[in-house]
């Protein structure tokens, strides 16, 4: 019961350096709720209270009733007022802290996802990339070499729509999007022993899955990193192929995807919903470099056997060489 007094303290000291106008909505709703809920006679007596630590046993059993009993409601809805106005300053500090911005929701029949300045919130010295998608172009075919960025820049694109739709700031300059009924993605798929999926059927799963949520006719953002890495390249070039061109279709929902299959990117240039972009690199004193920057078109750049070449890896593998 003290507890309660001095927090009805603290919160009414709170209140008094608050002017009653120039806030948002949201805020002042809060600040008119807990002038409100101050008001109650039962619960103004508790703010008259001169030291905490000398209240007299009846009186101290009376709060009780008024907090436990007869106004508990009110109480319960002050403490929920201070939890969401917790929310609304740790937010503020980490959208300072971190530079981040509000999107804004477009409520309108076409689907849109646009966004200027985009990084990854997680990564140190960020390079920040422009995107956007509409409906006449839903699918963005992603690639490039190892260590390019492909991930990362699919990760960022997906937090940023996760937080956007949390209500809280997001990583970009800019950014205008449509509200999306989920977001789905498929970026470290597993096997599954328990339940007997091998990696590739897991995969085919994951792609299912996708299926039966567009059949609901949602709006969708939809992030895949390499379609059926777990089966043979002949497959996966047309299991891929003939998928891609399929949810290309969906004109409501956003798909991004990245590959490694260039071969992918040349039988898809007739599709004219699929828009190509890549990031590369430059080879300098036979290291690869990376600028990060995404671009418009299609990389046919490899670099695997340069990086496997670089770790010494097939050296090591030399039973007889000396490292």
């Amino acid at each position: 019961t003290k507890h309660v007094i001095r927090f009805l303290k603290l919160i009414d000291k709170f209140r008094k350096k608050i002017p009653n106008d120039g806030f948002p909505e949201l805020l002042s709703d809060y600040f008119l709720k807990i002038d409100e809920i101050h008001s109650i006679m039962e619960l103004t007596q508790a703010l008259k209270v001169k030291s905490i630590t000398k209240i007299g046993n009846v009186e101290l059993l009376r709060f009780d009733k008024v907090f436990r009993d007869t106004h508990k409601e009110k109480v319960l809805e002050l403490i929920d007022i201070i939890y969401e106005l917790d929310v609304l300053v740790s937010q503020a500090k980490a959208n300072i802290k971190y530079k981040l911005i509000f999107p804004d929701f477009v409520d309108s029949d076409q689907t849109v996802f646009e966004t200027e300045g985009l990084y990854h919130l997680f990564v140190n010295k960020p390079i920040d990339n422009d995107v956007y998608f509409g409906s006449e172009e839903n699918f963005i075919f992603l690639t490039g070499p190892n260590m390019a960025g492909k991930t990362t820049f699919l990760k960022a694109c997906g937090v940023a729509v996760f937080l956007a739709h949390l209500g809280m700031g997001v990583s970009a300059k800019s950014m205008k999007l449509s509200y999306f009924s989920q977001l789905f993605t498929s970026l470290n798929v597993s096997d599954n022993l328990p339940k007997g999926y091998s990696y590739f059927y897991s995969e085919v799963r994951r792609v299912k899955d996708v299926a039966n949520v567009l059949r609901e006719n949602k709006t969708v953002f939809i992030i895949f990193d390499e379609l059926f890495k777990g089966t043979n390249v002949k497959d996966a070039f047309e299991g891929s192929l003939k998928i891609i061109k399929k949810l290309s279709k969906w004109k409501n929902s956003f798909f991004l995807l990245s590959s490694h299959l260039l071969e992918l990117g040349n039988e898809l240039k007739s599709e004219k919903s699929i828009r190509f972009m890549y990031f590369d690199s430059q080879v300098v004193k036979g290291k690869p470099v990376f600028n990060y920057k995404i671009k418009e078109g299609l990389s046919d750049e490899r670099l695997g056997m340069l990086i496997l070449e670089n770790e010494g890896v097939f050296n090591l593998l030399e039973p007889e060489k000396k490292i």
